[in-house]
């Protein structure tokens, strides 16, 4: 995916780059937990520093996808070369998830929010 394709080209490229239902499921679960903790840091004012867990939450969770699901590198190696490339990227992926187009299969569904619930459970057992 060229980092300086108009933005609907872009995004048709990086939602090409995302076939693997597993991998995609795990995208989804990484982007919930990503808004998850944005949405906590947001209602519970003064806690700036939750904001350094939004990338661990979106990109652990999608590069796991990538390396064990897909056997691929990430799209964000090729189009993220550049700001406007990365931005512009994840904003196509925000974009597939918010429309349905990441995860729409009934059990792709049940199966992120499985992945979501186990995530936060092992986070409560550590704690």
């Amino acid at each position: 995916v060229d980092a300086d394709l108009p933005m609907d080209a872009l995004c048709a490229g990086y939602e090409a780059h995302h076939w693997e239902s597993t991998s995609n499921c795990l995208h989804a679960c990484g982007m919930l937990w990503a808004f998850g903790v944005l949405a906590l840091m947001l209602l519970r004012q003064k806690r700036w520093p939750m904001l350094a867990l939004v990338p661990p939450c979106w990109y652990l969770f999608a590069w796991t996808g990538h390396f064990v699901y897909q056997a691929d590198v990430p799209a964000v190696f090729t189009y993220g070369t550049t700001l406007r490339g990365w931005s512009l990227g994840e904003w196509c992926s925000i974009k597939a998830f918010a429309a349905g187009r990441t995860v729409s299969a009934r059990e792709d569904l049940l199966l992120t929010f499985a992945c979501a619930v186990a995530t936060y459970l092992g986070h409560r057992a550590s704690a």
